[in-house]
């Protein structure tokens, strides 16, 4: 899966394990008290449930647990995890299906987290948001 490691790689290698296993002390164990995550595009959160910016870790874990109560992950695959000094760059594909339609979300992704100390203190998501869109729609 990597294709280099570095100090800012391991933290989001971490949060990839703890969310797939469900294990939100694992991701809240990675992520900096001051965490900011952004996902999406905030106009549409009102249409994908997940989407805005969140502030510290219990805004951080109302997302990660929102991610997980809005969608079934059928795939998950992290591509390349790289990291140079204190950042760290993830991408890879998903597909979930979305409960509250039976549809089906599949994109390609982006990640890109700041890393300090050991700690994630800036994630952001990148996926095709007019997809997600649809799969809600």
């Amino acid at each position: 899966m990597p294709t280099s490691y570095s100090d800012a790689t391991v933290p989001v290698h971490r949060l990839f394990e703890a969310f797939g296993a469900g294990n939100m002390d694992g991701i809240l164990s990675v992520l900096a008290e001051n965490i900011t995550i952004k996902a999406g595009n905030p106009e549409y959160a009102s249409k994908v449930p997940w989407y805005g910016t969140y502030q510290g870790q219990s805004s951080a874990q109302d997302f990660f647990t929102g991610l997980a109560s809005n969608v079934e992950t059928e795939a998950f695959a992290v591509e390349d995890l790289v990291g140079d000094g204190s950042l760290a760059f993830a991408s890879g594909h998903l597909r979930h299906r979305i409960p509250a339609t039976g549809r089906v979300f599949e994109s390609d992704w982006a990640l890109r987290c700041e890393v300090a100390d050991g700690k994630i203190t800036h994630y952001q998501f990148f996926e095709d948001t007019a997809a997600a869109q649809d799969a809600f729609a």
